[in-house]
């Protein structure tokens, strides 16, 4: 008789060979349940029976690097059971299923949906989707050559797949124009940076968050301690480039001029129990949140200029 703990199994394995369990990755491989708040809200009503209770997809994966993306999958033990000619049967089949709890996870996140039936390796059947958020369906995840992917691949494959999608890029450039503008605010009220001080901040801030150790470690900073590490790291990355040194100390003066700007080394006045870390670190993590997963992908796009020339 045909087991679906064995189709789980089955995905679990190629989900350890493509690295989805490395400890070295940001990726985060759930079963069942998810200890992401918003994917635990949006789940609560999200029952396959349709009558109310939580809904529990047999894998639940995102990861740190791309805030936005979430990867389902559904499993079914029969190939017969895989999908309906409707879509409208979520107990019963697993691109059904998926598609059901995509639906309800597309209003906070862009969701890749894979059906999974089968109870050999061989026989494994896969199905991929894409339901970008906000939208009202789902519709197959294809390639950039425009191929159908019908087997489980890397967490990069996913996203570098979804992120070419035409409404994914139009939602993420639109979020990200929404986001200018608060930091663009942020920046005038909360630093007292000027118009040309601005794009020096952002570019230089994208500029140590380059740097994985930056990354790992800027948290951990005092207000102070964040200013210089901050200038150690643009710098770092700057000397990385190759750049020759005359070049090299004129275009880090600029960095260097900013880092000592009076509101970045600590948290003071109306920003102190706003922004207990100071607004350094405010700043850092937002972009690092909001920006890096968007510039790290589409390299062709001036971010920079994204952030200034607002009023």
């Amino acid at each position: 008789m045909a087991n679906e703990r064995i189709t789980e199994n089955l995905v679990r394995n190629q989900l350890r060979d493509l690295g989805y369990y490395s400890l070295s990755s940001d990726i985060r491989v759930e079963e069942q349940k998810s200890e992401i708040e918003a994917v635990k809200r949006l789940l609560r009503a999200a029952s396959k029976s349709g009558k109310g209770g939580n809904g529990s997809p047999e894998f639940i994966i995102s990861a740190s690097s791309t805030p936005d993306f979430l990867v389902i999958v559904e499993c079914k033990a029969s190939v017969r059971n895989h999908e309906s000619p409707t879509h409208a049967d979520p107990v019963r089949y697993a691109v059904d299923g998926v598609l059901h709890y995509a639906n309800f996870l597309s209003k906070e996140f862009n969701v890749i949906a894979v059906a999974a039936s089968g109870q050999t390796k061989t026989q494994l059947k896969i199905s991929t989707f894409i339901q970008t958020k906000g939208s009202s369906g789902a519709k197959p995840l294809t390639s950039r050559a425009g191929s159908v992917i019908n087997e489980i691949i890397p967490w990069d494959d996913y996203i570098t797949h979804g992120v070419f999608d035409p409404a994914v890029q139009k939602l993420r450039h639109d979020e990200l124009m929404e986001f200018s503008r608060e930091l663009h605010d942020f920046m005038r009220d909360h630093m007292k940076l000027t118009e040309a001080e601005k794009p020096l901040m952002v570019s230089g801030t994208l500029l140590a968050l380059r740097n994985k150790g930056f990354v790992a470690s800027y948290d951990a900073y005092s207000p102070e301690e964040l200013q210089e590490q901050w200038l150690h790291f643009i710098k770092q990355e700057l000397k990385s480039a190759e750049i020759p040194n005359s070049k090299e100390v004129s275009i880090t003066q600029p960095y260097a001029s900013i880092a000592v700007h009076p509101e970045l080394g600590k948290p003071s006045g109306k920003t102190a129990k706003k922004f207990p870390k100071g607004v350094l670190h405010e700043l850092i993590r937002m972009l690092n949140e909001k920006v890096w997963p968007f510039v790290s992908v589409y390299h062709d796009f001036d971010i920079v200029a994204s952030f200034t020339g607002n009023s």
